[in-house]
């Protein structure tokens, strides 16, 4: 068998397919990345599956084959599994049709946060092993380089042995697949190990200076954690969706082409049963097998992630109180200190309190000292005159004319108390008659 290359052209894609009848043949739908659209026209699709009589039920596996930002729809559909209607032959099995989608892991590097990145591929079989009328049509989705060349290299042994199991490829496509998810699930926990490690020798508080105070955890740790665990969550889907797959796939290959295990039996008992030597068979239990406990390992995963969290958010909250404690703290040595600084600003205003009463005082004994001050300068007269005696001593006396200092610095002094309690109380008064004429003015507004 020779592997051909055609353009995508319906009347050479007719051809093609009529001339290939009786082969195995494959038909590669690639897309330029995994966010791009299928790399075919509606009407080639169509003619292709006109052609090669591809049941209807393949058309719900292309959907997510689509111009997309990110992934929406982590599960792909469950697998589609027809059996032909011609009798199981003891030595070449019957034939099916079978359609699923297979989603792995694949290292890109494109983000260091993020440098595993999801892909998927559909897979499409119709085999009829019947020697007068054999055909074998794949049809391949999107898939990898990787996989495509484990078609190619799948069809170049088929020259060698040509009567290799229509099931064979399906293994090794499942091996391609499952081998995908270990290194993957590796590096996530790598990433909850560090989260871990933080998370178990950070200190809430008080270690300045030490080795714990170096593993500082925050919000962020519990953000990231939160995206680990939902990649788990999708990793966990994918693992189901390809157990169900390699399930299937087994059953159907017990019943197709295994005669002599009675259909209603377990495929357990099967493995026990005559055809032991079954390889394929025993290799999709083993792969059976590797992904349940690849989604053990998934779910280990997810329940450390989730305790992880748990523990963080237990840390980030004594953390908060933590700081919490501290700010009371402080604002009760705050509130002390603000006790402290009232006490000392009562002293002061009532130290204020009396000189100021001192100055009043003060004040109104210079105003009544003054006029007379005043009155006794202004006239430059003496008031009280002194008088010697014959006796040698000396005798004080008013003069004729001390009337006329009682006469102004009496009238005087109440005239100057009077001008200082005018001025004292003059902005007050004024407030107060503002006060009014705004409230009258209201008044006649209502009114």
């Amino acid at each position: 068998m020779q592997l051909a290359i055609i353009d995508l052209n319906p009347q050479q894609l007719c051809s093609f397919v009529q001339r290939t009848t009786h082969s195995f043949r494959v038909f590669y739908i690639r897309q330029a990345h995994s966010y791009r659209r299928l790399q075919v026209t509606k009407d080639v699709f169509n003619v292709l599956l006109h052609e090669c009589q591809v049941f209807p039920q393949f058309r719900d596996f292309l959907p997510d084959f689509k111009f997309k930002t990110k992934e929406k729809e982590v599960a792909p559909p469950r697998i589609k599994f027809r059996p032909g209607n011609d009798p199981i032959d003891r030595f070449i099995g019957r034939g099916f049709e079978t359609a699923y989608i297979l989603r792995f892991m694949e290292l890109t590097n494109r983000t260091p946060s993020r440098p595993w990145s999801l892909r998927q591929f559909a897979v499409y079989h119709k085999s009829t092993p019947n020697v007068s009328d054999y055909c074998s049509t794949w049809i391949l989705v999107g898939g990898s380089k990787r996989t495509e060349g484990c078609v190619d290299k799948h069809a170049e042994s088929l020259n060698e042995s040509p009567q290799t199991s229509p099931f064979e490829l399906h293994v090794m496509l499942l091996d391609i697949v499952i081998a995908s998810w270990r290194p993957y699930l590796l590096h996530l926990l790598e990433r909850v190990e560090i989260s871990s490690t933080k998370a178990v020798l950070a200190a809430v508080g008080g270690t300045k200076g030490t080795l714990r105070d170096v593993y500082e955890i925050n919000e962020k740790d519990f953000q990231k954690l939160k995206g680990i665990e939902d990649q788990t969550c999708d990793a966990l889907l994918c693992l189901e969706s390809t157990l169900d797959t390699v399930n299937v796939l087994a059953d159907m290959y017990n019943q197709c082409y295994r005669p002599s295990h009675k259909a209603g039996a377990s495929r357990r008992s099967a493995a026990k049963g005559p055809c032991i030597g079954d390889a394929i068979f025993f290799s999709l239990l083993e792969k059976e097998k590797d992904v349940a406990y690849a989604r053990k390992k998934a779910e280990t995963l997810l329940a450390k992630i989730r305790n992880t969290r748990s523990l963080i958010s237990t840390l980030l909250e004594c953390r908060n109180g933590y700081n919490l404690h501290q700010q009371i703290s402080a604002l009760q040595s705050l509130q002390r200190q603000g006790q402290e600084e009232n006490a000392i600003m009562r002293q002061l205003a009532e130290k204020g309190s009396r000189d100021s009463a001192s100055v009043r005082i003060l004040t109104i004994i210079t105003l009544i000292y003054l006029p007379c001050t005043v009155v006794s300068s202004f006239y430059s007269t003496q008031f009280v005159a002194r008088k010697d005696l014959a006796s040698g001593g000396t005798h004080m006396e008013y003069a004729q004319n001390s009337w006329l200092f009682f006469a102004v610095s009496i009238p005087l002094t109440f005239v100057t108390i009077a001008i200082w309690w005018g001025w004292a109380n003059y902005a007050p008064w004024v407030t107060r008659l503002q006060r009014k004429e705004k409230i009258k003015e209201k008044d006649s507004e209502l009114a």
